[in-house]
């Protein structure tokens, strides 16, 4: 596989990362120069949203401008309508790409056939452990895709962002929702419908959530079940959904209730799980870390990020 750079995944994975104003700063860089350094090197696609702040990319990124500002959800899918690779990855401006992340997704999306989705483990920028989601047990249910997509659509059980998607089905499952909270939670049950889903135990990711994210100023419950909402709307109107699940929506309805008023306060309570919102934390040590290093000659990303600019 090669690209202009030489080393390339450019024409098998497209890396898309959607920014706008405090989002075109220094965590971009970051994150920029944490994909760059992947080898094989995947194409990398900067999607600016209307930013009041002007969006300035390396060498070799190549920058489109949405002609508004969007929701997250839709202008995630502008980003992937400019996309001709088969496999696309969306990335968030604060987070990290661990080394050698591209390489291992890559060579697992031929484990079985007819994968949509190759889905990498999450290293918590806060604690510096492993994230408790996607949950590793939740792997045995990919081989039913199904059944495994329903339970999906109940509580999400795997992350769309940092993962690899077949370009052409994202598209064709009416990609991501045309919010700013959620949209990734109900692109994950149209690809799901759509074909398998695999989940690699390496940890490829890490994940800065701090005050300034676009998360930040989520509640808790009351933005989950409106998220809730977008997933059973999809349901209905996805031709892939079964036929029962649109006259069955209010057993949905319950059931994504049951879990967002009682199992996930009540998995909140379990050790380990990250709890309060901090201001942009260092980024943890990796040396001798969780994924295994980079190819040969790779830069290192881990030597350029320290403490968050």
């Amino acid at each position: 596989m090669t690209d202009d750079h030489g080393d390339g995944a450019g024409h098998t994975l497209t890396v898309v990362l959607v920014v706008w104003d405090a989002y075109a700063g220094g965590l971009l860089e970051e994150a920029l120069f944490s994909i760059e350094s992947q080898r094989p090197r995947p194409t990398i696609l900067l999607v600016d949203n209307a930013s009041t702040v002007p969006v300035v990319a390396p060498d070799g990124v190549r920058v489109i401008r949405a002609p508004e500002r969007l929701t997250v959800g839709a202008v995630r899918n502008y980003g992937l309508s400019h996309v001709t690779s088969p496999w696309a990855m969306l990335w968030d401006a604060d987070d990290v790409m661990l080394p050698g992340t591209v390489a291992d997704l890559l060579a697992h999306t031929d484990d079985v056939p007819g994968i949509v989705v190759v889905a990498t483990g999450i290293l918590d920028g806060t604690t510096g452990i492993r994230h408790h989601w996607p949950r590793r047990w939740t792997a045995a249910l990919t081989r039913l895709p199904r059944l495994y997509a329903l339970l999906h659509a109940v509580s999400s059980l795997y992350p769309t962002t940092g993962a690899l998607l077949r370009t052409d089905t994202v598209l064709q499952g009416g990609g991501f929702a045309d919010a700013d909270g959620g949209d990734d939670w109900v692109v994950g049950v149209s690809l799901a419908l759509r074909g398998r889903v695999v989940l690699r135990p390496r940890l490829g990711r890490v994940y800065r959530h701090h005050r300034g994210s676009v998360s930040a100023d989520w509640t808790g419950g009351d933005d989950i079940l409106r998220h809730a909402a977008l997933v059973r709307q999809r349901l209905t109107d996805d031709p892939a959904a079964p036929g029962f699940t649109a006259p069955a929506r209010w057993a949905l309805w319950l059931a994504q209730l049951l879990v967002v008023r009682v199992l996930r306060p009540a998995s909140r309570r379990l050790p380990h799980r990250r709890r309060e919102l901090h201001d942009l934390p260092e980024l943890p040590g990796l040396a001798g870390g969780p994924a295994d290093s980079a190819s040969p000659g790779a830069p290192d990303p881990a030597a350029r990020v320290g403490t968050p600019r």
